[in-house]
């Protein structure tokens, strides 16, 4: 019997559907599971979380998701299964007269695919580094002491904040700037990648704080728009804007380096992402990259395990 003629007896015969049933069903019970892989930082719950994210639009910080994408995705094996039954009917009775029991290697076959494939995308084309990294974290070598320098701004939502030690708050502190194409966008995609494997118990005692680096152009309104085009959750991220003459100084003082290219008009700057301790001090600072991201989220446990 040729290759093909096999494939045709295969497909018009009741294991196909059966296969077909049980990846379906296994489909739907990997999505539920995916629901259910509780916020951490394991590499499982990190993919669950990018999974999420991918598909249902999920909000890690809020832990919010488009509903109705998750109806389509376990609606969609359902309504398959259906037409499979319709069209699969009379070989499927066959199965019914010679016993359920036949269909077992073959749904096992089904059910096995899945979980295969199940187990090894958590390590197929992620873009986020979940390990340690090569390079351990040495908290003791990397930490400063100096006093971060304070001061006060007004918000997206034009509500005055301020970086005073008292409210014991761990407060990440960076530059951005509304019109950035390049590099802004990625510090607050690492930052939030951070603060979403980080459990809520961890984010109440965390406030980032992005500043202008361009006062004299951006905004409230402006930053409010930048922050919303990044679908970051704003109870946590603050953008944060003044007077040229007073922010210049603060940018400054946190060696948030910048200049105006003249060629492009683009303003060149350095990508600095500082972390300032319940008690003022500055005591990390970190740039981008995959271990510069895992060293960020280490810090932040670090200091909360020391501070509360």
């Amino acid at each position: 019997m040729s290759r093909n003629t096999r494939l045709r007896n295969f497909m018009s015969s009741w294991p196909f559907p059966v296969v077909i049933i049980s990846i379906l069903i296994s489909t739907i019970a990997f999505f539920i599971a995916i629901l259910l892989v509780p916020s951490g930082d394991s590499t499982a719950s990190a993919f669950a979380t990018d999974f999420k994210r991918w598909c249902f639009n999920y909000d890690p910080l809020t832990g919010s998701m488009e509903w109705g994408y998750l109806y389509m995705y376990l609606v969609q094996p359902l309504i398959i299964g259906a037409v499979i039954f319709g069209v699969w009917r009379e070989p499927l009775k066959e199965l019914k007269e010679i016993g359920w029991a036949h269909a077992l290697p073959h749904a096992l076959s089904g059910i096995g695919l899945v979980v295969i494939l199940a187990l090894l995308l958590p390590y197929v084309g992620s873009s986020n580094d979940y390990s340690s990294g090569d390079i351990p974290f040495e908290p003791d070598r990397l930490r400063t002491s100096f006093m971060a320098p304070p001061f006060e701004m007004v918000d997206q939502d034009s509500t005055r904040r301020a970086l005073i030690p008292t409210e014991q708050k761990i407060t990440i502190v960076t530059g951005i700037y509304t019109s950035c194409g390049e590099t802004c966008p990625l510090i607050v995609q690492q930052i939030y990648r951070v603060m979403s494997r980080l459990s809520d118990e961890d984010k109440s005692h965390i406030r980032i704080f992005a500043l202008t680096l361009d006062p004299e152009t951006d905004t409230p309104a402006m930053m409010k728009a930048m922050l919303t085009a990044h679908g970051v959750d704003q109870n946590f991220f603050k953008g944060l804007t003044g007077a040229p003459e007073y922010v210049d100084p603060i940018l400054g003082a946190y060696q948030f380096a910048k200049a105006r290219n003249p060629e492009t008009n683009i303003l060149d700057h350095v990508n600095l992402i500082n972390v300032v301790d319940p008690e003022g001090r500055l005591a990390f600072r970190f740039t981008l990259g995959n271990s510069q991201e895992v060293w960020l989220e280490q810090s932040i446990r670090y200091l909360i395990k020391e501070s509360f």
